[in-house]
């Protein structure tokens, strides 16, 4: 179901109105550093999606707390 997940959100590239309306509503990530240059930066580069491991706190604590 993870990996489900996973390919479902990097189909949808995270476009700002579905970024709304996913589970992501904690307060903490729509404002101070979540910013979307810093979250588009950081979600390709060597994150999950290539097949690697997550080099980068706020996008594993992000999925933490999606899980």
């Amino acid at each position: 179901m993870r990996g489900f997940k996973i390919r479902r959100f990097r189909r949808s590239r995270f476009k700002r109105s579905k970024f709304k309306k996913s589970k992501f509503k904690e307060s903490k990530f729509k404002k101070s550093k979540f910013n979307r240059s810093s979250f588009n930066r950081s979600r390709f580069r060597g994150g999950r999606f290539r097949g690697g491991r997550f080099k980068y706190s706020i996008f594993e604590e992000c999925w933490l707390i999606y899980r």
